[in-house]
């Protein structure tokens, strides 16, 4: 059985720097937050996400407690736009489900949308 492709990455933007040609100073810089338009097969328009990209150094020098439990946030060891894209891409990709409610679910469980306070497995 093949699952069909539901979602796809749109657009990719931040309102905090240019994705494209943004060179953090440090490692401790790359703290952001990401704002993803995802199609979802059979609906109008782009459905809106977004993730919070962090260097394990922004996370340990933002932290003052030893246990770190961050939802809704990617970790990469560097910054690059492309590998970044990708990783989303992959990302969103791997949330494919036989349904576009299924796919949606599988979404919320990576990044914040607009419906993350529902109880989305009692709506259909």
């Amino acid at each position: 059985m093949t699952i069909q492709k539901h979602l796809k990455l749109k657009s990719l933007s931040s309102d905090e720097v240019d994705l494209e040609t943004w060179t953090p100073k440090s490692l401790e810089d790359i703290h952001i937050c990401l704002d993803m338009g995802v199609r979802v097969k059979n609906l109008k328009g782009e459905i809106t996400l977004n993730v919070t990209l962090a260097s394990p150094e922004a996370l340990r020098s933002r932290s003052n407690t030893p246990l770190l439990v961050e939802k809704h946030t990617v970790v990469v060891q560097k910054y690059d736009y492309a590998h970044v894209k990708k990783l989303l891409r992959d990302l969103i990709s791997k949330c494919n489900r036989d349904t576009q409610f299924d796919s949606c679910v599988a979404l919320a469980k990576y990044f914040h949308w607009e419906y993350d306070y529902c109880k989305l497995n009692n709506v259909h």
